[in-house]
C-alpha cells in the first residue's frame, strides 16, 4: 500500500499539501535535525460511498550526511491546517453545495492522464519559516515519488 498514491486502485483524487516540519535523523550515530518548510503529505480519498476512505502518505526526506530516512515531525498547527485544507477540498470535490465557495480560492484541480491531483497555492496560514537554502531534491521522499514541488 506504500509508495506512489496513484498506483493504488479506486481512488477518486489524490489531495497534496506541505508543511513546515522538523526531521530527526534515525541513525543514533549520525543524530542530524533539520527543519524543512517544504514537508510533504498526500492523501488519496476513494469515490464517495458507505465505506470511503481516505489514506495519508508523511513523506520523509534523507538525511544529508547519512542517507538514512527521517520521519517528519509535524508542528501541531500545521496538522490543524492541512485538516482544514483537506476537508475543504472533500467538500468542495463532493458536495459543493454544502461549503461557501469564496473560502476554496485557494486549489485548483490538475488532470495528469487519468489520475487526478489537486495542489494548493500558497497558503498564507503555514507556519512562518525563514529558507536557509533551496529544496533539496536528491533527498526528498516526496520528489523521488513525483508528489513535490517542480
Amino acid at each position: 500500500m506504500y509508495g506512489n498514491p496513484c498506483t493504488w486502485p479506486n481512488f477518486a483524487f489524490v489531495k497534496l499539501d506541505n508543511a513546515k516540519a522538523q526531521f530527526k535523523c534515525s541513525n543514533r550515530d549520525c543524530g542530524r535535525s533539520w527543519t524543512s518548510m517544504r514537508a510533504r503529505i498526500s492523501f488519496k480519498i476513494s469515490y464517495p460511498q458507505q465505506n470511503g476512505f481516505v489514506i495519508m502518505k508523511i513523506y520523509g526526506q534523507y538525511c544529508q550526511a547519512c542517507e538514512t530516512i527521517a520521519e517528519a515531525l509535524w508542528y501541531p498547527e500545521e496538522v490543524c491546517r492541512v485538516m482544514k485544507n483537506l476537508a475543504e477540498s472533500l467538500f468542495m470535490k463532493f458536495f459543493p453545495t454544502l461549503i461557501n465557495q469564496d473560502s476554496s480560492q485557494n486549489a485548483n484541480t490538475i488532470r495528469n492522464g487519468n489520475q487526478i491531483y489537486q495542489r494548493s497555492r500558497h497558503d498564507a496560514n503555514q507556519r512562518m519559516g525563514k529558507m536557509n537554502s533551496q529544496h533539496d531534491r536528491i533527498h526528498c521522499e516526496a520528489c523521488l515519488h513525483g508528489f513535490c514541488f517542480r
